[in-house]
């Protein structure tokens, strides 16, 4: 056993002391610091409960108590996010929208101690101050644009911003709004049949200088159209207006494009969309038919044709078009018509006062007159003659008069620069039962 002198033995007691007194300055200034750190005592929103509108949006502050605390991070959310959303969060606030009817809260805690919490109510309903009026049950034609004006109630709301918010995508092809004179329409068109909706955001100032926010749904359908008749047809290179004659066409002179219009029970379409159901039935030895910019394209394949006829069928519905080899003539002079049944000699007709004669025409310009593409008038003489039915010629001039009589043949097919078509015959009027022997 090792013995140690006196003097080392109080060397080792005192050095003890001393280190017991460092581990006590060091654990007391440990325990002085911990008990020095600034925590959170409590969170409190700076407002009261509120009460938002659907669609509007507002920014919501805290308070942290004490403001010198260190760790001051807060976490956000929302009881019901069908109801109010969180859409961003800064130190000691956050901005809330809301999206739905109903009530919510919104609820705050400190990250570092969950019981430091608060929460503020908020309630959603309809905008009572602000409606938007549609018309009930939009109807429209599949493949035209449609437009819906939206009229704002109170009226002395000023509209400052009004959005599409979304649309069915299968039904509708596309929809905006377009404001007219002050008045916001909707526009939007349908590509197929059957019923929609079309979300609508509406922000206005009211006259209080509320500004507020709206979202309308807006209930559409579409129908397949019902195919009218046409409203235009084009000659060769040149589109004219055409006035209708029992759906009969001329195709000796090129191309024909026929336009359609569409109806149903709400509206008539000035230029119908052709369905790709569109059943054509047709005789393909003799005609060619096309679409091309949803009119119907028809030519003549064999120019040796009289008449044939095309059937446009769509939803239980036909419409039949006459299409007939006639041309129009460049001339109509006296070798193309004749006084049948007056007595003729040196090219002068007698006719007998009040006595009925025939116009006998060539057979092209018969064919026109027939199918109304033309008719004959008198020209300059109609207190000397009368001409009836285009053929009916009566002598009402005094007895002894030798007049030359001119019958222009006028053509109603459409308008188009040709030469004179008249026809000019010698005639003498001579007393009824009159005989020349």
């Amino acid at each position: 056993m090792i013995q140690l002198s006196p003097k080392l033995k109080i060397l080792i007691v005192l050095s003890c002391f001393i280190i017991a007194a460092l581990i006590a300055v060091v654990v007391g200034v440990t325990v002085k610091q911990k008990l020095d750190v600034v925590k959170v005592q409590t969170i409190s929103f700076t407002s009261a409960n509120q009460k938002m509108l659907v669609g509007d949006r507002t920014e919501i502050n805290v308070s942290i108590d004490p403001s010198n605390a260190k760790d001051k991070r807060i976490r956000f959310r929302s009881s019901d996010s069908l109801v109010v959303v969180i859409e961003s969060v800064g130190q000691s606030s956050v901005v809330v929208r809301a999206v739905g009817l109903g009530e919510a809260d919104i609820i705050v805690e400190s990250v570092k101690n969950k019981k430091i919490t608060d929460k503020l109510h908020i309630e959603v309903s309809d905008n009572v101050a602000l409606e938007v009026e549609a018309p009930a049950g939009v109807t429209s034609i599949v493949g035209t644009e449609n437009s819906v004006p939206l009229v704002l109630v109170p009226t002395s709301a000023n509209a400052q911003k009004i959005d599409v918010l979304s649309f069915n995508a299968d039904m509708i092809e596309y929809a905006y709004i377009s404001v007219v004179a002050g008045v916001p329409n909707l526009i939007y068109k349908a590509k197929s049949a059957g019923s929609g909706q079309i979300v609508v955001s509406v922000k206005a100032q009211l006259e209080s200088s509320d500004v507020v926010v709206l979202t309308k749904l807006i209930e559409v359908s579409a129908t397949d159209p019902k195919l009218t008749k046409f409203g235009f047809v084009a000659a060769s290179s040149r589109l004219e207006t055409f006035e209708e004659r029992d759906n009969k066409f001329m195709l000796s002179d090129g191309k024909i494009y026929i336009r359609f219009s569409a109806q149903n029970e709400n509206e008539t379409s000035d230029y119908a969309v052709l369905p790709s159901v569109l059943k054509l039935v047709y005789n393909s030895d003799i005609l060619s038919v096309s679409i091309e910019n949803d009119m119907l394209v028809v030519e003549a394949v064999d120019a040796n044709y009289t008449t044939t006829a095309l059937n446009v069928m769509f939803n239980n519905e036909t419409l039949s078009f006459t299409f007939v080899n006639v041309a129009i003539p460049e001339y109509f002079a006296s070798a193309d018509c004749r006084i049948d049944g007056a007595t003729t000699s040196g090219g002068k007709y007698t006719l007998e006062n009040g006595k009925n004669y025939k116009l006998v025409v060539s057979d092209t310009v018969a064919k026109l007159i027939e199918n109304g593409f033309a008719h004959i008038e008198l020209v300059g003489i109609y207190e000397a003659f009368e001409l009836v039915d285009n053929y009916i010629l009566i002598a009402k001039a005094e007895t002894g008069q030798n007049i030359q009589v001119g019958f222009e043949l006028k053509i109603d097919y459409w308008d188009r620069s040709v030469l004179p078509l008249q026809c000019n015959l010698d005639i003498e009027v001579v007393e009824a039962g009159y005989d020349e022997r």
